[in-house]
């Protein structure tokens, strides 16, 4: 704050404090540090990021939206910034733009098993279930270790009715989180996949 009332148009110093308040989960503190650099300087990509992460949590997501793309319109090859758009675009409903964001994520983070994982997710309300298995199955070979990516690839697959291979997923889920809070979820679901087997 010393160097905001010695040079109020410092933005590192305005950046550093917005970025403070996030690290304390003060989200509403954060915001107007951010809005004020970007009034003066829109290309601020991180400021941009910083904004719209702060408004995904608050969940004001149609601003986050327009918060993410500033940051891209500033760095198209900015990866993180299309995936919390496609995160944001998914909230609101916008699930065809949600892909779009995600594969352009993908482009720039090829190796992020959460964004495949979310990819998936989306395929899946969308109906596409062979993309969805896709998607999940090129993030687990990423990352084997996410039980959320067994739960949902099983669900997947017993719902177009590969009923073993859903209760290979579904087993998997429970020795990676066996006490995990979707645990009595995936219980459910392997009971019925045996029971129709």
């Amino acid at each position: 704050t010393q160097a905001l009332k010695l040079n109020p148009d410092l933005h590192s110093a305005r950046f550093e404090l917005g970025l403070s308040y996030t690290q304390e989960n003060k989200h509403i503190q954060a915001i107007p540090f951010f809005q004020e650099i970007l009034k003066k300087k829109p290309e601020h990509v991180q400021a941009a990021f910083q904004l719209g992460e702060c408004l995904q949590v608050l969940k004001h997501h149609s601003e986050a939206i327009k918060a993410f793309k500033m940051a891209i319109a500033a760095n198209p090859q900015d990866g993180l910034s299309w995936r919390n758009l496609a995160l944001s675009l998914q909230e609101t409903g916008k699930v065809k733009a949600a892909v779009t964001a995600y594969q352009e994520a993908l482009k720039n983070l090829p190796e992020d098993a959460r964004i495949w994982h979310n990819l998936g997710n989306v395929h899946r309300l969308r109906g596409h279930m062979g993309r969805a298995i896709k998607a999940y199955q090129q993030a687990l070979a990423i990352n084997p270790k996410l039980p959320e990516l067994y739960y949902n690839l099983g669900a997947v697959l017993e719902h177009i009715g590969r009923l073993d291979d859903a209760r290979i997923a579904f087993e998997r889920y429970l020795k990676l989180a066996p006490k995990d809070a979707n645990t009595p979820k995936v219980l459910c679901h392997l009971g019925r996949v045996l029971r129709l087997q």
